[in-house]
């Protein structure tokens, strides 16, 4: 089903047709969706220009990858029944909302410079954003519940926002900071990408319950920490400060 409408925006109809596969939608205005919800079984791509995307309906199943194209001060939101996979997707400065049970990708995701929040409700279900290739400019705020982990890659520095992780949290980045509380009931990886990686976790009341690893440590040149778990774990990688490159340390358990 291919749907091209150049000069206006477009409110998708419900299609639940067990013999929708591949679904590409391209519009000049709002991409919206009426209640029902979609089900294609192969992929789906979205694209506008300077407009919402907003696809939330409970009912929505995408059976393939997603892709998300948009420009500007505009919102991005998707819901999912059960599990998404996000397709390349490059998105405006506007916020990105993504609920599911489960999320994925098989391509890279961007955000304009100074984006609003991107945030990724994985419900009973892992997510792994785990291209290199992804841009996020604005803060990344992750939710899973149970056992159930998230990860996250940023081609250069992570902002990370509010977040919830239902057991262990992967993050890799040339810079690490946060504009909200990380609460974390397994553990904490770390991983500096490059030289002279500055990490500082040390703004928020952070709940970190298992022990928290630094990965290629030699790349670290500030690290800051603040974690009010009573029964937090240690921090690693970082003992011997003559192999690497640290710089300032500052390390908080309240």
């Amino acid at each position: 089903l291919s749907i091209l409408y150049d000069a206006t925006g477009y409110e998708l109809p419900s299609l639940r047709q067990a013999t929708l596969r591949n679904v590409v939608v391209s519009a000049g205005g709002a991409i919206t969706q009426a209640a029902g919800g979609i089900t294609p079984t192969g992929t789906a791509s979205f694209t506008t220009g300077g407009f919402a995307i907003t696809l939330t309906d409970l009912a929505n199943d995408f059976g393939g990858a997603v892709a998300l194209t948009n420009t500007g001060a505009n919102a991005v939101a998707i819901t999912d029944v059960d599990d998404l996979q996000l397709a390349t997707s490059s998105v405006g400065s506007g916020t990105l909302t993504v609920t599911a049970v489960g999320i994925t990708q098989s391509g890279a995701l961007t955000q304009a410079a100074g984006a609003g929040t991107a945030t990724f409700n994985g419900g009973a279900g892992a997510i792994q954003l785990t291209q290199a290739g992804n841009e996020f400019t604005g803060a990344v705020s992750l939710t899973t519940t149970g056992a159930n982990d998230a990860a996250v890659i940023d081609a250069t520095a992570l902002i990370l926002g509010s977040s919830s992780v239902g057991r262990n949290l992967s993050a890799t980045a040339t810079a690490f900071s946060q504009s909200g509380g990380l609460t974390v009931a397994g553990t904490t990886t770390l991983t500096a990408a490059a030289a002279a990686t500055d990490i500082d976790l040390a703004t928020q009341a952070n709940d970190l319950g298992g022990t928290i690893t630094v990965n290629s440590a030699a790349n670290v040149r500030d690290f800051k920490l603040r974690n009010v778990n009573a029964a937090a774990g240690a921090v690693t990688n970082l003992t011997n400060a003559a192999a690497t490159s640290l710089r300032d340390l500052s390390i908080l358990y309240s």
